[in-house]
């Protein structure tokens, strides 16, 4: 098998494991609306999805982590974009990285819509919600850090740059989220413009 099609495989796997991964998201934000939280099991969200609850276990540890989200797709955008552009500046990948999220956020507009309304009815998820994106924000800073040369722990400047592209992301997504008019590629560029300027 040549490096090509290996490289093929993995991203053909990587998309079925996203799809997998959004599939149950929205199969337990479905459910919990229809029925409420408490009312929904792990074996209805495998079955709304169409896989088993075996699979269920491999992508999520509770049907909280899985209503809430995970910033997975965040990540994985962050990661794949700092391993692609070694030699570009910092700023310049995570812009990027940004606008390639912005299209997962663009077609889940409606699952985030749900999933910010169970958050207000349902107070007792934040603390899986603020737990998943901590996780997520350390993955990033991990990335960051391999992509620097750097210890994640030794350094500061990895925790940092996790921080601030995760709250640029929280805030450019939720303004857009709130009825904004303006286009959400603008909102991300507005975002990192001022960044850049020192604010």
């Amino acid at each position: 098998m040549t490096t090509t099609h290996v490289t093929a495989g993995a991203g053909l796997r990587e998309r079925k494991k996203r799809a997998t991964r959004r599939a149950l998201r929205g199969a337990a934000l479905r459910l919990a609306a229809a029925h409420g939280v408490d009312q929904v099991t792990v074996e209805a969200i495998g079955q709304e999805a169409g896989v088993s609850t075996r699979t269920f276990f491999n992508y999520f540890g509770s049907k909280e982590e899985a209503l809430v989200g995970d910033g997975a797709e965040l990540q994985c955008r962050i990661s794949a974009a700092l391993e692609a552009a070694s030699d570009q500046p910092l700023l310049s990948i995570l812009r990027r990285a940004l606008h390639d999220a912005a299209v997962d956020v663009v077609d889940m507009r409606e699952e985030m819509l749900l999933r910010k309304r169970l958050l207000s009815e349902c107070p007792a998820l934040l603390p899986q919600h603020m737990a998943n994106f901590a996780a997520a924000e350390r993955a990033i800073a991990e990335a960051v850090a391999e992509h620097l040369g750097v210890g994640v722990e030794s350094e500061l400047r990895p925790k940092l740059v996790a921080a601030t592209v995760t709250t640029v992301a929280r805030v450019t997504f939720q303004h857009w989220h709130g009825g904004s008019d303006a286009e959400l590629d603008a909102l991300i560029d507005e975002a990192f413009d001022r960044l850049q300027l020192g604010l």
